[in-house]
Formats: structure tokens, C-alpha cells, sequence
């Protein structure tokens, strides 16, 4: 099962996700990113370290749309904490030289 918790910090949302995005449910963190901006939020920390499992089209697809509606803002996106094997993929796929990727949340937030 795939959830979210949202908390808001100095004008920084952080999303800790758990679960695993393998399915039309990861599509909720894109949604909330989308609320996010809606309310004025214009960066945004995504915490992997609760995920099991991601695939290419709901766990990079939906990560890839995330920092996508945040640059449309011109807002900043973030991850922190992602596991080995969801670090390879972002390796494998190069998307690890799109997205600021960080060991915690302390040192993302710093980052901005």
C-alpha cells in the first residue's frame, strides 16, 4: 500500500512516502505535489527512504512529473533517502543527474 505524510516547514513541503510505486496509487504523490504549489509551496522535499519497490513507469514516471510541475513553477524538488536498488535505477536511467538527490532531509532543506 502506498501512503503519504505531508508535513509543512518553513514554507518546505516534505512528503515521506512509504510503500512500494508500482501502480496508479503512486500517482497521489504527483497530486499532492500539485496541491502543494497550489497552496504557494515552492520547494519540495520527497523522502524514498519508505519505498520498497518502484518501477519505470509509476515510480520514475511519477518522481520525473513531480520535478517536472515543480520547475514549471519555478519551484525546487528534492529527494532524500532513496535505498540502494531505487538509487540504481535512478543511475541506471541517468535521472540522478536531473534530480537533487540527498542522504537526508537536514541536508536537502539546507540545499535551498
Amino acid at each position: 500500500m502506498f501512503q503519504i505524510k505531508e508535513i509543512i516547514e518553513n514554507k518546505v513541503g516534505i512528503l515521506l512516502v512509504t510503500g512500494e510505486m508500482l501502480d496508479a496509487d503512486a500517482t497521489q504523490l504527483n497530486d499532492t505535489v500539485k496541491k502543494l504549489t497550489q497552496k504557494g509551496i515552492k520547494k519540495v522535499i520527497v523522502d524514498l527512504s519508505g519505498i520498497r519497490r518502484l518501477n519505470s513507469c509509476f515510480g520514475l514516471g511519477v518522481l520525473a512529473g513531480c520535478w517536472g510541475c515543480m520547475n514549471r513553477i519555478d519551484g525546487q524538488f528534492r529527494i532524500v533517502n532513496p535505498s540502494p536498488k531505487v538509487s540504481q535505477l535512478l543511475k541506471m536511467t541517468k535521472l540522478d543527474q536531473v534530480f537533487k538527490i540527498y542522504s537526508d532531509i537536514e541536508e536537502a532543506k539546507k540545499s535551498f
